[in-house]
């Protein structure tokens, strides 16, 4: 994808590109790894959602009309696939973390305990907000801060997940 900002990573790879440049600890694995998987459970309730709603209507019964209709559909159908792809990132760096957490020694009922605890304390939003100026909790995205800094370099931003957990990153921020 490339657009004003010049090239950019696909969702996916801006996820795996983030959590692998931060350090992973003992003491931070759970407290990283709880805001992966309640991110991704919200995204995938949102995505599901607007999959579900996203499709252009045959206006009219011209030939320009169908086949504007199929072109608009294809290219919804494609941004929706990219944003399942990023949840399931979300998902899969959530799941990796969960195995580094039990090789680090902590237990499953540790692990459980752990989510029960930081979704109690970092409830979900009732409402998404659609700009980190919006009202609400911050957006937790991975998108602003990779987008802005050179490969390899991750700078953390106000609503990014590392400005959540400044420690997260070994303490560099």
């Amino acid at each position: 994808m490339t657009g004003a900002m010049g090239s950019r990573l696909s969702p996916a790879a801006e996820v795996r590109s983030t959590v692998g440049a931060m350090q992973v600890t003992p003491a931070n694995v759970l407290h990283i790894r709880n805001a992966l998987l309640a991110e991704s459970q919200l995204l995938s309730d949102k995505v599901a959602v607007a999959t579900a709603r996203a499709a252009v209507g045959k206006p009219g019964h011209d030939p320009v009309s169908e086949t504007a209709a199929d072109g608009f559909n294809q290219k919804i159908k494609a941004l929706m696939d990219q944003c399942h792809g990023y949840v399931n990132a979300l998902t899969e760096a959530a799941v990796s973390l969960e195995q580094t957490a039990k090789s680090y020694g902590h237990t499953e009922q540790q692990i459980n305990d752990s989510f029960a605890m930081f979704q109690t304390d970092h409830p979900a939003p009732t409402s998404m907000p659609t700009s980190s100026a919006a009202p609400g909790p911050p957006l937790l995205s991975f998108a602003r801060s990779v987008a802005g800094t050179a490969p390899g370099q991750a700078a953390p931003v106000p609503g990014d997940l590392r400005s959540l957990f400044p420690d997260a990153d070994g303490g560099s921020s």
